[in-house]
């Protein structure tokens, strides 16, 4: 999977993941507050401290479901609720590219500090 960060013309992060899993680079784009950051990754500890039972992380627009069998899935809609996307990625592949963008954000993102 091949992805990178840059920040747009307003300044603002944006995290791109080229096909087919560009959802998940459309979605992290959108989780730039710590907080939400900080619920991203006790997801993922607490998938791999409960024997990988499933797990789920809410927004107003989209669902990640982390599966028993490592399996990520991302559930986005648009505004009209009828549109809706839906991609699949491996847990393995959803961390690298998490951590990446929340060490992105920690480090190059002089907002990232003042979100908290």
């Amino acid at each position: 999977m091949k992805y990178r960060f840059k920040f747009n013309n307003a300044g603002y992060p944006l995290c791109i993941v080229e096909a087919p899993h560009d959802l998940f680079g459309q979605f992290l784009s959108f989780e730039i507050v710590p907080t939400r950051i900080k619920e991203i990754e006790l997801a993922i500890e607490k998938f791999k401290s409960t024997d990988n039972m499933e797990v789920e992380v809410e927004r107003d627009d989209a669902v990640l479901t982390i599966f028993p069998n490592g399996e990520v899935d991302l559930d986005m809609w648009a505004e009209d609720e009828e549109a809706r996307d839906s991609k699949k990625i491996t847990i393995s592949d959803f961390e690298k590219v998490f951590f990446d963008w929340k060490n992105f954000l920690e480090n190059k993102w002089e907002g990232y500090e003042r979100c908290k």
